[in-house]
């Protein structure tokens, strides 16, 4: 099931495998998020401000603009706040799983870092841990495995089920346990084989 060969290094002597589907996502909401905020705060603005010059004893419809326009403000402001938490969020996906071969590390986003004391869940590093990376010693790595989750959405209109697959890598030792979720079971293979080789794992891939 798992590769034998060895993983191929880059120049600094890392392995790394990402994401680019969702690396794509977040940023395409990278991208629309700030057009979308500043094409409605200046359209609800130009709309209200016409409405003053033209008439300045309000009506009821010129109040309600006036009022969108207050809320397009304030919409502004959490989309900015928004914003700024899918940069951190993408700045801790963007490099995937990293696996340093010469320093016995694994690299990881967070998100699914289980918590090892009820103390870790009112931590700042627990609470904000999708927006932060991990690294951990690979011979920390006790289990590692993967599985494939079913996924069911229904059209409101049509009850059309849709069923998609993505798929779990699981891993827990002396660091506690996380999880990592992928959209292909390849990037899973690649790590779980990774792990395998630098730990001299056998299969399944449990150290002992």
């Amino acid at each position: 099931m798992y590769s034998s060969s060895k993983p191929r290094l880059n120049n600094e002597g890392l392995y790394i495998v990402k994401d680019p589907f969702k690396l794509l996502v977040t940023g395409l909401f990278l991208v629309l998020i700030p057009i979308g905020m500043a094409a409605g705060l200046v359209l609800a603005w130009l709309v209200g401000y016409n409405q003053l010059r033209i008439n300045t004893n309000l009506t009821e419809r010129d109040q309600i603009i006036l009022n969108a326009a207050v809320l397009a403000t304030l919409g502004f402001f959490l989309g900015l706040l928004l914003e700024f938490a899918l940069v951190f969020y993408y700045k801790a996906n963007r490099n995937g799983v990293v696996i340093d071969f010469k320093a016995g590390t694994m690299a990881f986003p967070g998100g699914h870092v289980a918590a090892n004391e009820v103390t870790d869940y009112f931590k700042l590093k627990f609470i904000f841990q999708a927006f932060t990376r991990y690294t951990i010693r690979t011979t920390e790595i006790r289990q590692i495995n993967f599985e494939k989750v079913k996924n069911r959405s229904v059209d409101p209109k049509t009850k059309k089920v849709d069923v998609s697959y993505s798929y779990l890598l699981r891993f827990n030792g002396s660091f506690g346990a996380a999880s990592i979720s992928f959209d292909n079971q390849g990037k899973c293979e690649e790590i779980t084989s990774a792990i395998r080789q630098i730990n001299g794992m056998g299969s399944p891939i449990i150290r002992g």
